[in-house]
């Protein structure tokens, strides 16, 4: 009788240890996906506050590039009849 006792009791202890330990995994699974996010996430605003500064400044050159063309466009009948 004392060796089934025993024996439940330890098959009893070895399976509360085992739930403890998947317990354990599993917090730190979530734990591990939860900074693996918030890192991809970090990562994500970085790289489109960088696009959002490249279009910004790709717009900007393209507007100072026709405002140049247009300043020398409008100067060139000018220069025509002042040869004339």
């Amino acid at each position: 009788m004392t060796i089934q006792y025993q024996q439940k009791k330890f098959i009893a202890h070895d399976s509360l240890r085992n739930i403890e330990k998947q317990k354990s995994f599993q917090e730190m699974s979530v734990k591990y996906q939860t900074e693996l996010k918030a890192s991809e996430n970090k990562l994500l605003k970085a790289k489109n506050e960088k696009q959002k500064w490249a279009l910004l400044s790709t717009i900007v050159g393209l507007i100072l590039a026709f405002s140049f063309l247009i300043v020398i466009w409008g100067r060139l009948p000018l220069q025509k009849n002042k040869k004339r």
